[in-house]
């Protein structure tokens, strides 16, 4: 039977057929497709048309009722855009428009900031071609120490910053490529690429260009601070846990050397129990090593003191510090 098979008369037959011609319009509307949407941003590096290869725009159409034809999406989804394009109309738009008290004065530190940022991009092309090219380091950050100092001399500054410099600038320049590019171009701030550089510190050459890749994705030019904050922290925290579980985190490195000074320290990562467990063993230890001292000293001359490695306890008459003993206890007990 027919849709209208239950319509006795013609007129009415008419009305329907009518009704359903105005109402086929509308259904053709829906049924097609909606404007597109934006593409990716596109790489910096490749240049302003270059978009990643992730397949055809559109896919084959797809029954609806069948969905486990449809693709399955990515799990994370890393093209984030600002809400509107960063432009001086924008800006002026901000503090009152064209005719506000202080717009040129906006835009002329807007102009300023973009300034800084392409300066910050030299020193730091400068810094990585100087370690790239100096004998001395053998190509190493760990050994870059002579380079380090011949970078104090000519920045006028201590060692220890220079070597902080010179990783910095290596990690900016080679493995954050992308983040460098927008840096050049002054689209990204210095004090934005300054924070990438911190969250980065403690992974590793490959961890650090996976954050570049997945903030390739992310429209540096025109997103507020807390946006681009958010962004690193979750590139940072993603490709950490992919490629180190905590238990294969476990790591003991010189981190920096002061030849000025003397002195020198290390890091050491690991699991959060095992690193919290340590510590509250060493507290533990120098605190039972600290009531030591005060029973010798309390017993006389003949009372060996525990721990008094250059004798400034029994000379002070007072035990050492808490923080001496756990160096001292550290140093000196763990490798025996």
């Amino acid at each position: 039977m027919g849709e209208f098979d239950d319509i006795d008369d013609d007129d009415a037959r008419r009305d329907a057929s009518s009704e359903t011609a105005r109402q086929s319009p509308s259904s053709d509307a829906s049924s097609g497709p909606g404007p597109s949407s934006p593409g990716p941003v596109g790489d910096p590096i490749a240049g302003p048309a270059a978009v990643p290869d992730n397949g055809p725009a559109v896919g084959p159409a797809v029954d609806p009722a069948d969905r486990s034809a449809a693709p399955a999406r990515p799990a994370r989804e890393w093209r984030v855009r600002a809400r509107r394009e960063l432009t001086e109309e924008l800006i002026l738009e901000e503090v009152g428009g064209i005719e506000g008290k202080n717009a040129g004065r906006v835009l002329a530190l807007h102009s300023l900031m973009r300034e800084e940022a392409q300066l910050h991009a030299r020193r730091l092309r400068h810094l990585a071609d100087f370690f790239a090219v100096d004998p001395d380091n053998a190509g190493s950050l760990i050994d870059a120490d002579m380079t380090a100092m011949k970078v104090a001399v000519g920045l006028r500054c201590s060692i220890t910053q220079a070597t902080s410099q010179i990783r910095d600038a290596h990690h900016a320049v080679v493995d954050l490529p992308r983040m460098f590019a927008h840096l050049e171009a002054g689209d990204l701030p210095e004090d934005y690429h300054r924070f990438l550089l911190r969250q980065v510190r403690r992974l590793d050459a490959d961890q650090i260009r996976l954050v570049d890749e997945h903030l390739a994705g992310v429209e540096i030019p025109s997103i507020p601070r807390s946006t681009f904050e958010a962004q690193v922290r979750l590139a940072v925290a993603s490709v950490g846990n992919e490629l180190k579980p905590p238990r294969e985190a476990r790591e003991v490195r010189i981190d920096g050397v002061d030849s000025e000074q003397g002195v020198a320290w290390i890091t050491i990562t690991g699991p959060i129990p095992e690193i919290r467990s340590l510590g509250l063993r060493l507290d533990a230890s120098a605190r039972a090593v600290q009531r030591a001292q005060r029973v010798a000293l309390e017993a006389g001359e003949e009372e060996p003191i525990p721990f008094d490695l250059d004798g400034d306890v029994r000379d002070r008459e007072r035990p050492l510090s808490l923080s001496a003993l756990r160096y001292a206890i550290l140093t000196r007990t763990m490798l025996d």
